[in-house]
């Protein structure tokens, strides 16, 4: 059974002043992702008899190919400082890789 269900992007504005401190939450990123995708699609139908029975062939040929290329910058951490049994702040630099 499950007790608790929510969506992570509804319980964030909740939660992210109790994790004020955690540079995770305010941490600079940027995140870019492109696909280039190619894709073919043939179809084959006919109809005709095979030992004096109607026959009706439909065949289909898919080609698909994607390329991703996905690139991320962000705020290297320079610190973990344990707050709590399980809580638990990072510290991030200015660099960024």
């Amino acid at each position: 059974d499950t007790a608790f269900r929510s969506s992570p992007t509804q319980l964030f504005p909740i939660f992210q002043d109790a994790y004020s401190q955690n540079d995770i939450i305010r941490g600079g990123s940027n995140d870019t992702v492109s696909e280039e995708i190619t894709s073919l699609y043939a179809q084959f139908e006919m109809e005709s008899e095979f030992f004096n029975r109607p026959a009706r062939i439909n065949a289909g040929l898919r080609y698909e190919e994607t390329e991703v290329s996905s690139d991320t910058l962000q705020t290297v951490p320079t610190a973990i400082v344990w707050t709590a049994d399980n809580d638990f702040v990072i510290h991030n630099g200015t660099d960024r890789e």
